[in-house]
């Protein structure tokens, strides 16, 4: 849905997107806490639910 059409180009995005999303996650889990290090996924969790939530209140579902 982020613009592309066909279901390569939304293939494509998707992973482009997560990778960003974990480089991001794995990044900010280091340098967040310095001396102690979060692990990319836990970083990565509160990043999407933290969006879904937003999407869920913009849709007035919640």
């Amino acid at each position: 849905m982020l613009g592309a059409r066909r279901v390569a180009a939304q293939a494509l995005m998707a992973g482009g997107i997560g990778a960003v999303l974990m480089v991001g996650s794995d990044w900010l889990g280091r340098m967040a806490l310095h001396p102690v290090q979060l692990p990319a996924g836990t970083v990565a969790s509160v990043l999407g639910g933290s969006y879904f939530l937003y999407l869920l209140v913009r849709r007035r579902v919640l």
